[in-house]
C-alpha cells in the first residue's frame, strides 16, 4: 500500500521535472527529502532520501571549488567567506 505522503512526493517530483524541461535556466542538481518530526524550530535530520539526481552540489568561490552536501552550512556573504578560507 502506498502512503499519501509518497503519492504527494511523486507528484511533486514529476512537476519539478516538467519545470526543468520547460526551459528553466540552469539545472536541478538533486532533490533530497528530509524527514523531521521534531517540534523544534531547527534542522534535525531524522532521516533523508535522495529522490532525484545527486546528493551534493559544487560551488566556486574565490577561485576554489567546494563540494557541498545536504546539511553543510556555507556562508553566502563573500566578506564572511574570505575570513574562513
Amino acid at each position: 500500500m502506498i502512503k499519501k505522503s509518497q503519492l504527494f512526493l511523486n507528484d511533486w517530483l514529476e512537476s519539478l521535472m516538467k519545470l526543468e524541461e520547460s526551459g528553466l535556466k540552469g539545472k536541478i542538481a538533486g532533490v533530497i527529502h528530509t524527514i523531521n518530526n521534531s517540534y523544534a524550530d531547527a534542522v534535525i535530520n531524522q532521516a533523508s532520501r535522495l529522490l532525484y539526481g545527486r546528493d551534493h552540489i559544487y560551488e566556486n568561490l574565490l577561485g576554489l571549488k567546494f563540494k557541498n552536501k545536504q546539511l553543510f552550512v556555507f556562508p553566502d556573504q563573500l566578506k564572511g567567506s574570505r575570513s574562513i578560507i
